[in-house]
């Protein structure tokens, strides 16, 4: 009975706190603490709402949510503890399966997050690491977790439905081949590289580390789908999915670079306006290319445009707005230029060599992988309709990111010059 009503309660409370509804929130959490006046009631109370808590959390997974999206979204609200009983409850959830039949993809989104089962083996509330030494039923701490936790229900709740892109937890074959990322070893050099670009102040510098990067990522990609075309790394896989959540502000600006990069390497890239994120179609190493590079050249095109200060328009106000949104959009399209011929000059170069010695030829290979692609992108999104962004209308804007993705001649990190 008390199970029960701490269940009704705490669904109420949640409901209410997501519609703003202050007053009937406040009025369920008054009865929710008025249930546990002692240790026993409290952990019947506690229970109720974790088996609510678990429950949520499992439907979001068969409606496509991956432990980083559920991050990414509660993150851009201000409830802190929420956010950290969301990592624990998703912890909490995929500890309870046999590890060989999870994709491992799902432990590496929560270690991502910083999310674990950090409290103790005889403990049954996880209670998020910030209020864990005062949750009990008679303090203000126990009110604060139990006000965050029905909070969480009631988002959980409301979450709508995303592609699913691995299997649900518990479903995955424990014979499966891993996800064919890329490499460590090629990672760590492109990101050794990117990090070079980063740093320097010399934008011609800037860009032969960036380019090394496409070209070493590119070859990356070519030698897998030659090995995978004749069986020399295991099972083929075909193409998969991950999103990309894209921060605030300049979202339309920051999609294009994606975008850019994306057609680059191979992949595609679905915008969801409404929830400020990306869908990346591709296969696992292309993915992989597009993610690493994206998040290397936002940091670049970004540090390019404050530095250009603000801007004041041509009638006295400010045009600092109108001056990033185009400078960001120009950048975006000469970096995705630059890239493509990047990739383009190593690809050229691979199907020459493949030819020189003998083995099969590497268009065909290529030709076969991209229609994969752009068949798993129509069969996640039917009937999809392809939409050129526009962004970016301020002249000066523009012309500034274009020179800032232009400046120099690019070159692969040894000297040699690569195409404009």
């Amino acid at each position: 009975m008390l199970a029960a009503r701490a269940t009704v309660l705490a669904r109420g409370a949640g409901e209410a706190l997501v519609r703003g509804d202050g007053s009937s929130a406040e009025s369920a959490l008054d009865a929710l603490v008025a249930l546990a006046p002692g240790p026993a009631e409290l952990r019947i109370v506690q229970q109720a709402i974790i088996d609510l808590l678990r429950t949520a959390i499992r439907a979001a997974w068969k409606r496509g949510w991956q432990p980083r999206d559920v991050y990414e979204v509660l993150g851009r609200g201000d409830d802190r503890l929420a956010t950290e009983l969301a990592g624990d409850v998703m912890a909490d959830d995929l500890a309870g399966y046999a590890r060989p039949l999870v994709d491992p993809r799902w432990f590496e989104q929560l270690s991502g997050i910083g999310a674990s089962v950090w409290w103790p083996a005889d403990s049954t509330w996880p209670r998020a690491r910030s209020a864990a030494s005062s949750a009990n039923a008679s303090s203000a701490g126990w009110a604060l977790v139990l006000e965050a936790a029905v909070g969480l229900l009631g988002r959980l709740n409301r979450l709508g439905t995303l592609q699913a892109f691995l299997p649900l937890p518990g479903h995955a074959s424990a014979t499966a081949a891993p996800p064919a990322h890329v490499d460590d070893s090629v990672l760590h050099r492109v990101r050794q590289m990117l990090a070079q670009a980063e740093s320097t102040s010399f934008e011609a510098e800037a860009d032969s580390f960036t380019a090394a990067a496409q070209r070493l990522m590119a070859r990356y990609s070519i030698d897998q789908a030659m090995l995978a075309a004749t069986g020399q790394v295991g099972p083929a896989t075909g193409p998969t999915g991950r999103r990309i959540w894209v921060a605030r502000p300049y979202v339309k600006e920051k999609v294009v670079l994606l975008n850019e990069v994306a057609d680059a390497n191979r992949a595609r890239a679905v915008w969801a306006k409404e929830l400020d994120m990306v869908s990346l179609l591709g296969h696992e190493p292309d993915l992989d290319a597009v993610e690493t590079l994206y998040t290397s050249l936002l940091v670049q095109a970004t540090r390019a445009m404050y530095a250009e200060g603000k801007q004041v328009a041509s009638w006295g106000g400010s045009g600092t707005r109108g001056f990033r949104q185009s400078f960001l959009a120009a950048y975006a399209l000469r970096i995705g230029e630059r890239l493509r011929a990047a990739s383009v000059e190593e690809t050229q170069a691979a199907a020459a060599e493949a030819t020189r010695q003998g083995g099969r030829a590497l268009v065909p290979i290529l030709q076969a992988r991209e229609e994969a692609v752009d068949g798993f992108t129509e069969e996640l999104f039917p009937g999809l309709v392809h939409h050129r962004v526009s962004a970016g209308s301020d002249p000066q804007g523009w012309a500034k990111g274009r020179q800032a993705a232009d400046r120099a001649e690019l070159a692969d990190g040894t000297g040699n010059r690569l195409g404009r």
